[in-house]
């Protein structure tokens, strides 16, 4: 939670009574409560698992199989599309800020002035210029970011070194975003809101009543800020408005990915999406949330204090029709190999047993015909699975699974496919997942699971299969 990072005495100069508090909490409580959850979906968002009980403060990705988490100790995580895990920061730090343009481009920010670079490889230390504690960071290129941090410190990166910035406030600076090298936004402690223009930082008139934690928006008329007390202000282009969001929660980060699809994250598992007219609150998880990241309104992820980790994968139904395996294994195929159910299961009571049937290659899990009829061009599907062994059976280093999403052009002829991250099969449940684009309007869409590396054993388990839309 940032708030309990500051200063008491600095927060406390913005802070309600404790009468006002109190009541104002009950009654958005109450409200957000007895409303629905907004996203005509049951689940909206999924735990997953982060291997860290760190508090962690940001996340960022290039993609949604290449995702970075940074947080407390120096901790920085990185999601592969199959699991979280961690990578070696070379600090202890706290690291509060994590943006990139790049994979060879990723910076993090943190106290005492560090400042990350990941080449790709691995993650090293660039002389930031200062040891006052850096809040946030974005660029617009490799070579124009800017760092933000305790005592109106702004800092610069041409692509070489950092260098200070005059920015007209002594107040810490929480946040910073951007549209370009002449359109950038930073936010503070007292609710200062300042202005890049290019050439110098200003304040210009606007300036919000409570603390603002962190500043976003998708493009230069429609930038948003948020804060303590359910803060939220926007700019249209021209000025700025104050929103009712409906709750009194500290709101600790946001991404936008259009007007219509915002996601503001903060104190209490508070999570808002904001569709361009109305704030709908969704579930979550009882802990508070500090940073949120999406590459589409149909793939954000959340990060938390205790190493909490959530992601909301679209409010689509799951197009498979049977993917829980808990009323048989109908609506599934065996492409060489027999299914059965197994009361060894991930989530309900039964999972799917697939066991080669013939030979000593591949096989697999295949939808019975096509999961989605007449796909479109452009039109993304994500889908996951989790997998294992049989309880008790060898391990096969070399054993994994693919999960695999096939167009078809015509019916009966074959077309352009993708397949995610393996998982390598032992006594664990882990998770495999894959996106595609549908590349021309086909007959069909059809989901498959396993492939020619899972040869080395001869049976394995399967559960919780989802395609959803994106």
């Amino acid at each position: 939670m940032r708030l309990a990072l500051f200063l008491t005495a600095v927060a406390c100069s913005a802070c309600l009574s404790a009468p006002q508090q109190a009541a104002a909490d009950a009654a958005a409580d109450a409200a957000v409560d007895s409303g629905s959850d907004g996203t005509a979906c049951g689940t909206p968002w999924s735990a997953m698992a982060s291997g860290t009980t760190q508090r962690l403060l940001a996340v960022w990705g290039i993609a949604w199989n290449d995702v970075f988490a940074v947080g407390q100790g120096g901790t920085i995580l990185h999601f592969d599309g199959s699991s979280w895990s961690a990578m070696n920061s070379g600090t202890t730090a706290n690291l509060l800020g994590i943006w990139g343009c790049s994979r060879e481009d990723v910076f993090a920010v943190g106290e005492h002035g560090t400042a990350l670079l990941f080449s790709g490889t691995s993650w090293y230390a660039i002389p930031s210029n200062t040891v006052q504690q850096l809040w946030a960071v974005w660029g617009s290129a490799a070579g124009d970011v800017f760092a933000v941090g305790d005592s109106g410190t702004i800092q610069h990166f041409n692509g070489s070194a950092w260098s200070f910035m005059t920015s007209s406030t002594t107040e810490a600076l929480t946040g910073v975003w951007g549209t370009g090298p002449g359109n950038v936004f930073a936010v503070g402690i007292q609710g200062a809101i300042l202005h890049f223009d290019g050439s110098s930082w200003s304040s210009g008139n606007a300036r919000a009543a409570m603390p603002l934690w962190a500043i976003f928006g998708d493009g230069p008329g429609d930038v948003f800020a948020v804060g303590a007390v359910g803060t939220v202000m926007r700019f249209d282009g021209f000025s700025w408005s104050n929103l009712r969001p409906g709750t009194t929660k500290s709101l600790q980060g946001g991404w936008s990915g259009a007007p219509s699809d915002v996601f503001v994250v903060g104190e209490a598992g508070t999570v808002l999406r904001f569709d361009g007219s109305t704030w709908l609150p969704m579930t979550s998880a009882p802990v508070t949330l500090n940073g949120v990241w999406g590459n589409g309104p149909g793939n954000v992820y959340a990060v938390g204090d205790g190493g909490t980790i959530l992601r909301h994968v679209g409010c689509d139904s799951n197009l498979v029709a049977n993917g829980d395996f808990e009323t048989g294994v109908w609506g599934w195929l065996g492409y060489d190999a027999t299914l059965a159910q197994s009361t060894t299961a991930h989530g309900g009571m039964y999972s799917c047993q697939l066991c080669r049937s013939v030979g000593t290659g591949g096989f697999s899990l295949d939808d019975d015909r096509y999961s989605v009829n007449y796909p479109r061009q452009g039109e993304v599907y994500y889908a996951e699975a989790w997998v294992r062994l049989l309880p008790g059976a060898p391990v096969a280093p070399t054993a994994r699974a693919n999960l695999f999403l096939r167009e078809w052009p015509r019916d009966g002829v074959i077309g352009p496919m993708s397949f995610g991250p393996p998982a390598y099969l032992d006594q664990n449940w882990r998770m495999v997942t894959v996106q595609h684009t549908v590349t021309a309007d086909a007959f069909g869409l059809d989901l498959y699971l396993g492939g020619d590396d899972v040869a080395p054993v001869g049976c394995f388990l399967a559960d919780d299969i989802v395609l959803r839309r994106l």
